[in-house]
């Protein structure tokens, strides 16, 4: 049996999905239904007359009709109840379908201390959760727990059987993908793009009638809106903080024969289409230039007529060519696969704030009297028309900066391309530059106490990243300017009309690396920290034996924080198999096991810089422990207790309750073993080995929705170990 046969969980930078980053073992399944069914029950039976169901407070009735619950009370807090047995750390979906007077809160969950409202307005429920009770209640009521009539039907509980992470970030990100552009994650930025509600930030103008869910969708599913107008009004949304080439696109078609509308943009109306539709799905777009006088846009489905439409899947991009739909609801908790160092990697940063202000459109900072700002001139990273020249018209100061405070510490990057000039000089808060050399592509230019880096991207851009670290300084001052190669600006050696394109500047105070790309416009912006969560469950780890494995790295190599992936019982020192970086010192990998809120073993092992991806595993077994690093035994435990069976049942990356998060780092690949591996398979799977080559081959078929032409799952045995 190979490797990868015998591991219970594997998580690679694979797929994912709002909320949600997946493992590709197990695959998703679903348990048997918990919820008693009404199939072949009469109508006007109780429900709280069948097994598992209970009356909730006085409702009117609470009968099956139509094998469908239907809900009938005369004031709030009343409904029926259905309580399921349920294992504590594992994953349910939840699922029903709702008609009548519906609201929010008309769904309950509460199992232990989690206790979820639901919001029914849409019709469609459907929730995944983690049991913290072996007793899980789920209640039936009316919109807003009001009086009413409220039906439901489809109603499903089952356990989920795969090893996803709950994904969380609360913001959005940037990432590189996987053709090395910088992208917004999701790049669809539009919110509830399959939501068209005023709740949701849509506007619904006078003379428009929306029903959600009304027909199917062109994926397969009942998410498509049906909207009624009078011929003269219709629906938009809005997004700020734009600018450049954006493209709009949505699915359309008539309810009944041919009508034409219009899309445009909410605010700049100057370009708009004429869209003939029919009652066909067709997927509509709209291109255009933001260089005006504003940034904000939108897009805006106008002039719907009496007869209606159907309408799915809106979106906005940046640039000229529409991308592959993206459904979104808040854009917050997207994780990140990035291409970064030219393979995939799963992304986990700490929160960040960006305090450049409008970072990517200079003609907002301080300019130097013998500069000239020409916005959007060419292509940024992002692959679109917004990057912004400088050049040189005139024997005077040839800066573009801001002024932002005098802070010893911090990390300034910026994104730059060579024009007609050989340099240019980076400027963090000391007199003076730090310069680059776009021929050498290195720094030869340094001011002290500034350790600068480059980061190399396509189409001869380059990030520059100076971090500082000085203890007195008063000046305050980041940016960019032509100079000579000493750093000497103000210089009539540099010639008149020298040239170059910079983007992205990016300050993060009080930190020593720079972090992926932050969008800011008239005000700082904060990016939310990376958490990946509540993978896997009793069935799929072995509390009394067998092996963590991660390959890793990380973005610091001095121990501020330790940074830990973890096979837990939910908490960090009751039952505990952890990896931990840069655990008391620069450098050093530990392992560490915890039985019954005790240390039963830690084993450390230095390595040359953390900055660079290792392969680390834990083998765990009574009186048997051993890290293996890259190939090696590292380091061995023979004496100490292992935690009680069946007792841990998550697997995080944190420490264990969520704590301590592995968010300075990138992750390869994270497996789960239910037995104690030999050395001979330990050393294979932390070696290097074809299981590399696979993996890099299923990832890159993955992107590309190639897996099953090219029957890559039936491939597995020949590429693994």
């Amino acid at each position: 049996m190979s490797l990868l046969q015998k591991a219970s969980i594997i998580t690679t930078p694979t797929a994912y999905a709002e909320d949600y980053l997946y493992s590709i073992k197990p695959a998703y399944a679903l348990g048997s239904e918990l919820v008693t069914q009404f199939d072949g029950v009469a109508d006007g039976t109780d429900v709280a007359t069948l097994t598992g169901w209970f009356g909730y407070g006085t409702a009117t009735s609470r009968n099956v009709v139509d094998e469908k619950l239907v809900i009938v009370t005369s004031a709030g807090n009343q409904g029926a109840r259905f309580s399921a047995t349920t294992i504590v750390g594992t994953k349910y979906l939840f699922k029903t379908t709702a008609s009548g007077d519906l609201g929010t809160s008309g769904i309950y969950v509460s199992s232990g201390s989690l206790n979820l409202n639901l919001d029914t307005s849409s019709g469609n429920i459907e929730v995944r959760f983690t049991a913290l009770s072996t007793t899980t209640d789920v209640f039936f009521r009316t919109s807003n727990n009001n009086a009413g009539t409220t039906t439901y039907f489809d109603i499903s509980l089952k356990e989920i059987t795969d090893a996803d992470f709950d994904f969380d970030r609360n913001s959005t990100g940037t990432r590189v993908n996987q053709d090395y552009v910088i992208e917004d994650v999701p790049y669809n930025l539009l919110t509830y793009s399959e939501e068209i509600k005023s709740s949701n930030s849509w506007i619904i103008q006078s003379g428009i009638t929306v029903t959600n869910n009304d027909v199917l969708a062109p994926d397969g599913t009942f998410t498509a809106d049906k909207l009624v107008g009078n011929g003269t009004v219709g629906v938009f949304k809005q997004v700020t903080n734009l600018d450049g080439v954006i493209t709009r696109s949505v699915y359309l078609k008539s309810v009944t024969g041919n009508v034409s509308v219009t899309i445009k943009d909410p605010v700049l109306t100057q370009t708009q289409k004429t869209l003939n539709l029919n009652e066909t799905w067709q997927r509509y777009t709209l291109t255009e230039d933001n260089l005006s006088a504003t940034n904000i846009q939108g897009i805006w489905i106008d002039d719907i007529p009496a007869s209606g439409i159907y309408m799915w899947g809106a979106q906005i991009v940046k640039g000229d060519k529409p991308k592959d739909y993206l459904k979104t609801t808040d854009r917050l908790d997207i994780p990140r696969i990035d291409y970064t160092n030219g393979e995939p990697s799963i992304l986990l940063e700490p929160s960040r704030t960006n305090d450049i202000l409008n970072n990517t459109n200079l003609s907002q900072w301080l300019i130097g009297a013998g500069i000239t700002v020409t916005s959007n001139a060419v292509n940024s990273p992002e692959g679109i028309q917004n990057a912004d020249k400088i050049e040189k018209t005139s024997q005077s100061y040839t800066f573009v900066r801001q002024s932002l405070g005098t802070g010893n510490v911090s990390v300034f990057s910026i994104f730059v391309k060579q024009g007609n000039y050989r340099y240019i000089g980076i400027r963090n808060n000391d007199s003076g530059h730090s310069v680059f050399d776009f021929e050498t592509k290195t720094f030869v230019t340094s001011l002290s106490n500034h350790n600068l880096s480059v980061q190399q991207f396509p189409n001869g851009w380059f990030r520059l990243i100076d971090e500082r670290t000085i203890s007195t300084n008063t000046n305050g001052l980041r940016g960019i300017a032509l100079t000579l190669a000493d750093g000497t600006e103000l210089h009539s050696d540099i010639p008149l009309n020298a040239f170059a394109y910079v983007w992205g500047g990016q300050l993060e105070n009080n930190q020593t690396y720079a972090t992926s790309l932050i969008h800011t416009s008239g005000s700082a912006v904060t990016r939310s920290a990376d958490a990946a969560n509540n993978a896997g469950n009793s069935d799929l780890i072995n509390s009394t034996e067998g092996v963590l494995y991660a390959q890793i790295k990380s973005f610091i190599e001095t121990p501020t924080d330790r940074k830990t992936i973890a096979l837990s019982d939910l908490t960090n020192s009751q039952n505990v198999v952890r990896i931990l970086y840069l655990n008391n010192s620069t450098n050093v990998i530990r392992a560490q096991v915890r039985a019954s809120n005790s240390l039963a073993a830690s084993m450390g092992h230095t390595v040359s810089t953390a900055l660079e991806y290792h392969k680390v595993a834990i083998k765990y077994k009574e009186n048997d422990f051993a890290l293996w690093v890259d190939g090696k035994q590292a380091n061995s435990d023979s004496n100490g207790a292992v935690p009680n069976a069946n007792t841990m049942l998550s697997l995080s990356f944190s420490d264990g309750n969520n704590s301590n998060k592995f968010n300075d780092g990138a992750i390869k690949m994270v497996a789960v073993f239910k037995e104690a591996l030999s050395d001979t398979e330990l050393a294979k799977l932390t070696g290097y080995n074809n299981h590399e080559l696979y993996m890099n081959y299923y990832n890159r078929l993955s992107y590309l929705g190639l897996v099953e032409e090219y029957n890559v799952e039936s491939d597995i045995n020949n590429y693994i170990l």
